[in-house]
């Protein structure tokens, strides 16, 4: 799939999942029948329980990225969900998916869902302990004084197919800078 990191800095953050007032502090496998929680930008906060472990989605990112095979979990709405019930939407993307009996606990990144088209409402999940190993990363902020330079933050060569570097335009520039 697809995440980003960010360094913040002389900013204060709030760790906390917006919508469930928890802080996630520890990484997990996640297994099949798991019921999971997650606080989506489109969807808010929606549970659902692990139908597949060990998948892999084929997933079109167009442009020069191409397709790709993203090892991934899926999960669906609980059973005794409504009909029309939404587990994930488009902005949902990067959302934590976490353990719905300790939201402390990661177990995956939403990155995808089934195509407009498609009636079986269900969501795709990168699994946290993969992506946070690839990206050298953990839930606990690193101390005053501990972090190193890692150059201007850009690898074109991170994802093995050359991407150019992302330019704003003026107008997205003076939006994103507000």
């Amino acid at each position: 799939g697809d995440c980003a990191i960010a360094r913040v800095e002389d900013r204060l953050i709030d760790p906390t999942v917006l919508g469930l007032d928890v802080v996630p502090t520890q990484l997990a496998q996640v297994e099949y029948g798991d019921v999971v929680v997650k606080s989506g930008r489109t969807t808010a906060v929606t549970r659902g329980v692990v139908r597949r472990v060990d998948v892999i989605a084929r997933v079109d990112f167009g442009h020069s990225a191409g397709e790709r095979l993203i090892g991934c979990f899926e999960y669906e709405p609980l059973p005794d969900a409504p009909s029309d019930y939404e587990v994930s939407m488009r902005g949902d993307s990067g959302s934590a998916v976490l353990l719905d009996e300790d939201p402390t606990v990661v177990l995956g990144l939403h990155f995808a869902g089934e195509r407009r088209s498609d009636p079986d409402e269900h969501g795709l999940a990168c699994y946290a302990p993969s992506v946070f190993t690839k990206l050298e990363i953990t839930l606990t902020p690193p101390a005053p004084g501990q972090l190193e330079a890692a150059g201007d933050g850009y690898d074109p060569a991170f994802t093995e197919t050359f991407v150019d570097r992302p330019w704003l335009s003026d107008d997205q520039y003076e939006d994103a800078v507000k």
